[in-house]
């Protein structure tokens, strides 16, 4: 059972890889066309600051 989770980590961590955005209007960050809430920091009035999007969520400066 513990190998299994360990594969199905290591294929989320492989098909979901972080990419590069930036924050956005509103406090969100920007990663292409799609914008994502900050999951921890927030990009209130750091328009143009980088974040992380990953899996579907963004972590975004402190």
């Amino acid at each position: 059972m513990q190998i299994f989770k360990i594969a199905v980590a290591l294929t989320v961590a492989l098909v979901a890889p972080a990419m590069a955005g930036q924050c956005y209007i509103g406090g969100m960050c920007k990663e292409g066309i799609d914008v994502y809430p900050c999951k921890t920091g927030n990009c209130h009035q750091k328009i143009g600051a980088s974040c992380t999007v990953s899996g579907g969520s963004a972590t975004c400066p402190a």
